[in-house]
């Protein structure tokens, strides 16, 4: 599949679903991320998230699922249950182990990589599901 042909569809909402998983997710496990990190959240739930990070996200996760598409695509991994095993394995030999050398260095509380890992686990799940649920 050359990256001409896309499926643009699938892309778009395998990373509109990542993204919304990832909120889903820090908006359930804000408190204790922020506490992982050492910080304390705002005392008012006024403040809204900087739009710069919001951006770089959805940037981000459009890029995650364009690669993840080609990578399934070309593993011929396009079932449901090959993509997911495919995206397992993914995490845990690039994410999970640059999450943990990164946390290790900064020398971050475990949480912290349990909460960040869980998500990209959750991400590259969710993208490869949508992927080979809407197909090419």
């Amino acid at each position: 599949m050359p990256f001409a042909d896309v499926n643009w569809i699938a892309l778009l909402a395998s990373a509109v679903a990542g993204f919304v998983f990832g909120a889903l997710w820090y908006m359930t496990l804000g408190k204790a991320w922020m506490a992982a990190l050492g910080k304390t959240p705002p005392e008012t739930g006024t403040s809204s998230p900087p739009l710069v990070p919001m951006l770089v996200a959805l940037a981000a996760q459009f890029v995650m699922a364009f690669v993840l598409m080609q990578l399934l695509v070309r593993l011929d991994a396009m079932s449901v249950g090959a993509a997911l095993k495919a995206a397992l394995f993914l995490w845990l030999g690039f994410v999970l182990t640059t999450l943990a050398v990164n946390h290790s260095f900064q020398q971050a509380k475990r949480s912290l990589t349990v909460i960040d890992g869980g998500h990209w686990l959750g991400v590259l799940l969710v993208q490869a599901l949508v992927i080979a649920m809407v197909g090419l």
